[in-house]
C-alpha cells in the first residue's frame, strides 16, 4: 500500500457489490429470453451482457482525488487555492443537498451508489460556480486532504 503523502486523496467512485450481485440477474433473465432458441445461448448471451454492463459501470467510475494542490472531481480540478468552506456530508444532508437546497450553478460529482460526500465552496472571483458536491465514502478523509493541501500552498506561498 502507497504511503500516505500529506494533503493527497485518491478515490474511485465504483459502485457497490450489492450493485454487482444484482446485476448477476442479468443471467438468468437473458436465459430464459433465449431459451426458445437456445439455452447455451442465453446463458452466453446473459454472461456477455453482466460482463459488459461491469465493465461499463468500472470504465466510467468517476475518480476523486487530492494531489499537487488540485482537487479533482470527475475530470473537472481547481486549485485548492480557490476553495474556502468543507462541510462533510452524511447521507441526509447529501439529499439536501443535492435536492432542495441545490444551487443550478454548483457542480456536481455525484455517484448514486455513494451515499456521503463533502459540500466544497469557491472562493476564485472568476468563477460562477458557487460550490461542489462531491460524493466520496470516506468524506473526512477528502476534507483533511484538501485542507492539508490548502495549508501545503499557503507554506509555500
Amino acid at each position: 500500500m502507497a504511503e500516505h503523502t500529506p494533503g493527497t486523496f485518491a478515490e474511485r467512485l465504483y459502485p457497490s457489490t450489492s450493485f454487482f450481485l444484482a446485476v448477476l440477474l442479468l443471467i438468468p433473465a437473458l436465459t430464459v429470453l433465449f431459451t426458445p432458441y437456445s439455452l447455451q445461448a442465453g446463458i452466453i448471451a446473459g454472461v456477455v451482457a453482466y460482463a459488459l454492463v461491469c465493465a461499463i459501470f468500472i470504465l466510467t467510475s468517476r475518480k476523486v482525488e487530492v494531489q499537487d494542490g488540485v482537487f479533482n472531481a470527475g475530470g473537472v480540478k481547481i486549485d485548492v487555492k480557490h476553495l474556502g468552506e468543507i462541510e462533510v456530508l452524511d447521507s441526509q444532508q447529501l439529499r439536501v443537498a443535492i435536492g432542495r437546497r441545490l444551487d443550478a450553478r454548483a457542480y456536481l460529482c455525484v455517484s448514486g451508489w455513494v451515499h456521503s460526500g463533502v459540500r466544497v465552496t469557491i472562493t476564485d472571483p472568476d468563477d460562477n460556480t458557487p460550490y461542489w458536491v462531491v460524493t466520496s465514502r470516506k468524506p473526512k478523509h477528502l476534507a483533511a486532504a484538501i485542507r492539508e493541501a490548502q495549508g501545503a500552498s499557503t507554506n509555500a506561498a
